[in-house]
C-alpha cells in the first residue's frame, strides 16, 4: 500500500481465511485520502472517505456515501436496515 505520489510504501499480508488486518497508522487522513494497493502483479486505487460524526442517522449517511460515490457500502448499509426492521 502507497499513497499516490509513491512517497512511501507499507507491506501488509492476509493470511488464507483472514478477512482483516491490524494495521498501524501509516498515514493522515483528512476527510479523503487516496492509495494504491498492489496484490502480486496487479495495482488497484481505493479511496477512504472518513465519515463527519454529524452522521449518525442512516438515511443521510447513505445519501453522504451515494454523494462519495460510495454505491457497493450503501447498498450493503440498505441491506442492513432491512435486516433489522424484518427481524
Amino acid at each position: 500500500m502507497s499513497p499516490l505520489d509513491r512517497s512511501w510504501k507499507a507491506a501488509f499480508q492476509f493470511k488464507p481465511g483472514q478477512d482483516t488486518v491490524a494495521i498501524t497508522k501509516v498515514s493522515d487522513i483528512d476527510l479523503t485520502k487516496a492509495f494504491l494497493i498492489e496484490d502480486r502483479d496487479l495495482e488497484y486505487s481505493i479511496r477512504v472517505h472518513l465519515v463527519p460524526p454529524l452522521l449518525d442517522e442512516p438515511t443521510f449517511l447513505a445519501a453522504w456515501m451515494i454523494e462519495k460515490g460510495c454505491i457497493q457500502q450503501v447498498d450493503a448499509l440498505l441491506a442492513s436496515l432491512s435486516n433489522e426492521t424484518v427481524e
